[in-house]
């Protein structure tokens, strides 16, 4: 079975090629986050329990985001795309997808589902037999770019 996918610029392509999550907008900070955790299994293994930041309210930054995840786990590229928040394997070349464990209390504040697992998928190129397997790209009229993936 083939599935498109639908994106608005290449950083979100990559992310997604690349086995990275894609969360909510974090460009004016996270209220509610100080306190709540969050956990990481797979490219490495961490629980970040977030702390008070820069800001003066109850708010997290960005950067303080970035600097407390990355410091716990140091296998996770934080940054953002939109200013939505993004996360993938820090490894060059990129080894392994993102994966947050289940029920963590600050996976809703940044836009993922808080029941279940949450993992990307690394899409293999066109040349592998097993799937997920890129297939093909092209650009949309209304500037999106669309992707083309055999699921299998």
């Amino acid at each position: 079975m083939y599935k498109i996918f639908k994106f608005r610029d290449i950083a979100e392509v990559q992310n997604f090629l690349n086995g990275g999550l894609l969360g909510t907008d974090v460009s004016k900070g996270v209220a509610g986050l100080i306190g709540k955790t969050l956990s990481f299994t797979s490219p490495a293994a961490g629980v970040v329990t977030f702390v008070a930041g820069t800001a003066p309210d109850d708010k997290l930054m960005f950067a303080d985001i970035k600097t407390q995840i990355e410091a716990v786990v140091a296998g996770v590229k934080v940054y953002q795309i939109g200013g939505q928040i993004a996360f993938v394997d820090a490894a060059n070349p990129i080894a392994a997808p993102v994966s947050l464990a289940a029920g963590d209390d600050a996976k809703k504040l940044f836009g993922f589902p808080t029941v279940g697992v949450v993992t990307g998928r690394i899409i293999k190129d066109a040349q592998s037999l097993t799937p997920p397997r890129f297939e093909w790209w092209n650009n949309t009229n209304d500037g999106a770019h669309a992707i083309m993936v055999w699921e299998g």
